[in-house]
């Protein structure tokens, strides 16, 4: 009798916890940064490198499982051959992950513009020399003309675009909120986004085109250029852009 009713609250226990594990699903965001050039260090990678673990969706410091949303970190290599590779292959991992949901995607990477800017085009191009001696676009059409150069997505579309209700405006208020005296830029063509930078914004609004989830790119300044922002505040203006992101992803 006392073992019958031992196996039971056993049972019972093993429900419960599958249960639990079932309803507390994490949400996932995936935030990337470049690596280093040589020897010259990138801010992208070390701002990545100081997010914390997770956020929490209910906008507390601090949360239960249900509310966290995990940060998938990675530092993504500078070469035209891997980043691309690498980054589909994370998205893609996550978006396909029936047992967790993928919230959106942010990169990160070094522009010599002052401040921050919020990035929202990107162009199916290659353009200049990586970290690994690959030259991309060398040619002088290719240089003026972007539908000369290389593809990073042979078949995909000239250029992508972020949706229209996405309110860059409203995230930039909010980061101007806690740093008044730096500028925060919104990219307002193609331009203004380049190089490999361009093709971590281009593969992840491609490769979740078709499905409900964010994709987005902060260009921020090096560190060491004068009135730049710190890594820590790059940081925090970072986690305000994605916690903006969850509120608005249901």
């Amino acid at each position: 009798m006392y073992k019958k009713a031992l196996y039971k609250k056993i049972f019972l226990l093993f429900l419960t916890t599958l249960f639990i594990n079932l309803s507390y699903a994490h949400q996932i965001f995936i935030v990337t940064g470049y690596g280093t050039w040589g020897k010259t260090p990138n801010p992208s990678e070390e701002v990545v490198n100081l997010l914390p673990s997770y956020i929490c969706a209910n906008g507390s410091d601090e949360c239960t499982d249900e509310f966290r949303v995990v940060l998938i970190k990675a530092i993504l290599p500078v070469s035209w051959d891997k980043a691309g590779v690498q980054l589909s292959a994370l998205i893609d991992r996550y978006k396909d992950d029936t047992q967790n949901h993928l919230i959106g995607i942010v990169s990160l990477g070094a522009t010599g513009t002052s401040g921050i800017t919020l990035e929202q085009f990107a162009t199916n191009s290659e353009y200049g020399e990586d970290e690994e001696g690959v030259d991309k676009g060398e040619t002088k059409a290719c240089k003026f003309f972007s539908t000369f150069c290389p593809k990073i997505i042979e078949g995909g579309p000239f250029s992508l675009r972020m949706p229209q209700n996405v309110y860059l405006n409203q995230i930039k208020a909010r980061i101007n909120s806690m740093y008044p005296n730096f500028t925060i830029n919104i990219g307002k063509d193609y331009l203004s986004n380049n190089y490999l930078c361009n093709l971590a914004f281009y593969t992840s609004l491609y490769r979740t085109r078709d499905n409900d989830i964010f994709a987005g790119f902060i260009h921020l300044q090096f560190t060491d250029e004068k009135d730049a922002l710190t890594s820590k505040q790059v940081k925090d203006a970072t986690i305000e852009y994605i916690k903006f992101v969850i509120a608005h992803s249901n």
